[in-house]
């Protein structure tokens, strides 16, 4: 689609681990992607660097927000109808002096983000300069989004199994995805590979919830459980339930996250205790999201990818049916539901996001290209990591390209995609023009 346009948010050509703004940061093969509304930040999950990043609009070198700046923004965000973001970068010009961390850059993203409401509707669209005790924001993009911040909050970069004090200290090994505490947003849960971890980041302290630096497949609580490739987490809005694809396993489990109780709900092995009333084979499922249409009760059923196409799971009855069978020669990765009843869909071999209309679906779609396509293309060759020459990766629909785009994520407000290009070592944003996405979400 010409109308779609692709830019990227955060990393470049050069695969590595540094934190910064826009295309100063790098990345290492980014894979999962969880986006916070309620905060506007946009988690990454890294494989490679065995690190979670954090990506947000503003500044990293802030100073934190006056007490009666946040009253301001409570009486000022209540009722007002949010619009595409302005994205802004946040200077503080307090001077008191005060150490700046990573985890207290992270926390007040929050802030920066419902600061932004308030000021996207005073300014409608009108350059602005607003200075409020001492802290001065200044606009530099209107609408989608913009170069981001990009801090590391979890992870020391060492591929070992480490828990305790410290969330820059903790070792993990291949992080697949993350999602936050839906109780606690500033907490983070994290798929990696054996384990599923538990991060408090207000008392910087990492733990686990299930597994450990074994892998295997066992129910039980705790460490008693044994899983291998977290692929994909997802965590109920109520907090009492997290689902996990257990990839190595063939199999989709939840977790009490109170009493961190692991059970099986589906799984291909017909030794496993998971009973399967199924059309569906299941093989290497890589990522889910919830079926959000809008005759489908919330959180009640699974769309999932897999090496062999995409299925929905019933979570009630435990009912896997095939919804679109690809076979291995396409891999699927990131997929979202939206309330019209569409599926998007990020296909590793076709580098392309495309939309399918799960209503009018066939054995092999059909899908529309959204963005992307082309043959496989990355920054790096085969055998080292030294940068080879690309095409320009940016710009319209179909003339954009990605490298194996391995998750994808919505922000609403925004109008846009979120795209973890994991070849590129980019975070891509997909603005969506407003005829797709009133399709697709009014």
């Amino acid at each position: 689609m010409e109308d779609v346009t692709v830019l990227t948010v955060a990393g470049c050509d050069q695969r590595g681990c540094v934190d910064g703004v826009g295309t100063t940061a790098q990345f290492s093969q980014p894979s999962g992607l969880h986006f916070d509304p309620s905060s506007g930040r946009l988690l990454v999950a890294e494989v490679s660097n065995q690190r979670i990043r954090c990506v947000f609009p503003g500044n990293p070198g802030f100073k934190p927000v006056l007490r009666e700046a946040l009253q301001f923004l409570a009486e000022m965000e209540g009722g007002i109808a949010v619009t595409p973001l302005l994205s802004l970068i946040v200077e503080y010009s307090c001077g008191d002096g005060m150490q700046i961390t990573a985890q207290r850059v992270y926390r007040l993203s929050f802030i920066v983000y419902r600061l932004s409401f308030v000021l996207f509707r005073l300014c409608r669209f009108r350059p602005l300069q607003l200075t409020i005790r001492g802290c001065r924001l200044l606009p530099v993009t209107w609408g989608g989004a913009a170069a981001g911040a990009v801090i590391t909050i979890l992870g020391c970069g060492t591929n070992m199994f480490r828990n305790g004090t410290g969330c820059l200290d903790a070792g993990f090994v291949t992080p697949y995805s993350v999602c936050a505490d839906p109780l606690h947003p500033s907490n983070l849960y994290i798929g990696d590979a054996t384990s599923i971890r538990y991060a408090d980041t207000a008392n910087d302290f990492v733990s686990v919830v299930v597994g450990g630096s074994i892998g295997g497949f066992a129910d039980g609580i705790g460490s008693r459980a044994m899983c291998t490739d977290v692929s994909s987490l997802l965590c109920t809005h109520d907090g009492k339930a997290l689902y996990f694809a257990d990839s190595g396993n063939d199999a989709i489990r939840s977790v009490d996250p109170t009493t961190r109780q692991a059970r099986t709900i589906v799984c291909v092995d017909p030794q496993a205790t998971a009973t399967v009333q199924s059309t569906s084979s299941l093989y290497n499922p890589h990522k889910f999201a919830w079926d959000r249409t809008r005759s489908v009760q919330a959180e009640s059923a699974l769309f999932i990818t897999s090496a062999t196409g995409i299925s929905r799971l019933t979570l009630a009855t435990k009912e896997l049916v095939t919804c679109c069978k690809l076979g291995l020669a396409m891999p699927l990765f990131g997929i979202l539901s939206t309330p019209s009843g569409h599926l998007l869909v990020a296909l590793a071999d076709r580098n392309s996001i495309c939309v399918l209309d799960y209503s009018k679906r066939v054995a092999d779609g059909p899908f529309e290209l959204i963005a992307g396509g082309g043959r496989m293309l990355s920054c790096h060759d085969s055998e080292s990591v030294v940068p080879v020459p690309v095409p320009v990766i940016d710009g319209s629909g179909g003339r954009a390209r990605f490298s194996e785009p391995r998750d994808l994520v919505v922000s609403e407000i925004e109008r846009c995609l979120y795209v973890a290009d994991s070849n590129f070592n980019r975070i891509r944003c997909v603005q969506l023009p407003d005829h797709l996405f009133s399709l697709l979400y009014s």
